[in-house]
C-alpha cells in the first residue's frame, strides 16, 4: 500500500513537471525593448537632392521639380514624411509635399486675413511653422502679426493676436504681438513664439493665455532671467528634448537657450561659423542644425563643436535657407526661399534615410541630379 502511494505521489509529480515543462517551452518570449534612435553623426558629407520646387517664383501644383513656389520659408515634417511648407510671397499659401512627390495646398488663397475652411483662409506672409503631435499645424503668420492654426480637418483658426501691430500680454484675442516669425509647440500644448520685432520670446498657454517669457523693450545682447535677458530680432524657435527652447537671434550672430527655469544663456556667440542664423533645428541627442543668412548649413555638437555641412569653400551654397526640419530617419528639409526650392539632404554614409525621398522621386522626371557635399564650386545650388 505504501508503495502504491508513493507511486502516485511520483506520477503526479511527473505530470506536474512536464506542464510545467510545455508551459515554459509554449510561453511567448518576453518582447525586448524597441531599440533607441541611432546617434547622430557628425561632419557627415551631406548629399542634396531636390524635394520641390523649379527656381522660378510662381505657384504652381505638381510633382517634385513640377511644382513652383513664391517664397518657401519655413519648413516642418511629420511622423508619415508629408513636409508642409510656408509658402508667403505672392501665394501666402501653406503648402504639402506627399511621400509621393505631389505638392499640393493645404491652405490659403491668397494675401489677407481670414479664418474658416481651408480654401477660403487668407494668409499674410506666413514664417516657420510648426505640428503638433496630433498632426495641427501652427503658423507664424508674421504680416497679419498673429498665430494661427490649422486643424486636422483643414480648418484654419487664429490661436492668438489681435491683429494690430504692438506688444501686449493677456487673453489671446486681446494679445498683441509684431511681426511674430518663429513658433514652436510642446507636448502640453503650449505655443511658444518669436516675436521678432517686439525682440520678445512669448508663450500662448494651453488655456488661451500669452505672456511673455523672456526679452524687453529694447533689443540688445544681454543673457540673465526672464525678461532681464535682450534679444536683437529673433526669428526661429526648436525644443529640444529637455524642454530647453533654442533661439535663432539673428542680429545678435546668436543661437540663445531659454531654460525652462526662464534663465537664457548663449550657445553660439558671434565670430564663429554662424552668421545671422535663420533657422534652427535640433536633434533627440542635442545636435543642432543652424541655417544662416550667408546661404550655410552648420552642424552644432551636444559639446559646442561647429562644423559647415553645405556654404564654406570649396563647397556650393544655398541662396537664403530660412527653414530647417528634422524627420524621425534625422534627415534635413531645408527650405531655400530665395532659390524657391525645398531640399532633403542626408548623409551620404547612411542612404537608408533617403527612403521617402526615392519614392519622391520616381515621378519627377525632370529633378536634377543630387549634389554631392565636397569638392564643388562656391555657387547657389
Amino acid at each position: 500500500m505504501a508503495r502504491m502511494r508513493w507511486s502516485l505521489v511520483g506520477g503526479v509529480l511527473i505530470l506536474v513537471l512536464a506542464a510545467l515543462a510545455w508551459t515554459f517551452l509554449r510561453s511567448d518570449p518576453v518582447p525586448e525593448p524597441p531599440p533607441g534612435p541611432l546617434p547622430t553623426p557628425l561632419g557627415w558629407t551631406a548629399q542634396i537632392d531636390l524635394l520641390a520646387g523649379d527656381g522660378v517664383g510662381r505657384l504652381r501644383e505638381g510633382r517634385g521639380a513640377q511644382a513652383r513656389f513664391a517664397d518657401p520659408y519655413g519648413v516642418a515634417v511629420d511622423a508619415q514624411g508629408v513636409v508642409y511648407v510656408a509658402d508667403g510671397g505672392d501665394n501666402n499659401r501653406i503648402r504639402r509635399v506627399w511621400p509621393d512627390g505631389r505638392v499640393d495646398t493645404l491652405a490659403g488663397h491668397g494675401e489677407g486675413w481670414a479664418d474658416g475652411p481651408a480654401a477660403q483662409a487668407r494668409f499674410h506672409t506666413p514664417s516657420q511653422i510648426a505640428l503638433d503631435a496630433a498632426g495641427n499645424v501652427f503658423v507664424a503668420d508674421t504680416g497679419n502679426h498673429r498665430i494661427r492654426r490649422i486643424g486636422r480637418d483643414g480648418t484654419v483658426t487664429t490661436l492668438a493676436g489681435e491683429g494690430t501691430p504692438g506688444f501686449a500680454d493677456g487673453p489671446a484675442a486681446q494679445a498683441r504681438f509684431n511681426g511674430p516669425m518663429g513658433v514652436a509647440v510642446d507636448a502640453h500644448g503650449r505655443v511658444y513664439v518669436a516675436d521678432t520685432w517686439n525682440d520678445r520670446i512669448r508663450v500662448i498657454e494651453a488655456d488661451g493665455q500669452v505672456r511673455t517669457l523672456a526679452g524687453g523693450e529694447t533689443p540688445g545682447n544681454v543673457d540673465g532671467a526672464g525678461v532681464g535677458a535682450r534679444f536683437d530680432t529673433p526669428v526661429s524657435l526648436a525644443l529640444d528634448a529637455h524642454g530647453n527652447l533654442l533661439i535663432a537671434d539673428l542680429y545678435n550672430n546668436a543661437v540663445r537657450r531659454l531654460a525652462p527655469d526662464g534663465t537664457v544663456d548663449t550657445l553660439v556667440a558671434d565670430g564663429g561659423l554662424v552668421s545671422g542664423p535663420m533657422a534652427v533645428a535640433v536633434t533627440h541627442d542635442n545636435v543642432m542644425y543652424v541655417s544662416d543668412i550667408n546661404g550655410k548649413l552648420v552642424q552644432i555638437s551636444a559639446h559646442g563643436h561647429a562644423v559647415a555641412l553645405v556654404g564654406v569653400p570649396p563647397q556650393p551654397r544655398f541662396s537664403r535657407p530660412t527653414g530647417v526640419a528634422l524627420d524621425a530617419d534625422g534627415g534635413l528639409y531645408l527650405a531655400d526661399a530665395a532659390s524657391y526650392r525645398v531640399h532633403h539632404l542626408h548623409p551620404v554614409e547612411l542612404q537608408g534615410m533617403a527612403r521617402h525621398y526615392a519614392q519622391r522621386s520616381v515621378d519627377a522626371p525632370t529633378a536634377p541630379p543630387p549634389a554631392l557635399i565636397g569638392p564643388a564650386p562656391d555657387a547657389p545650388l
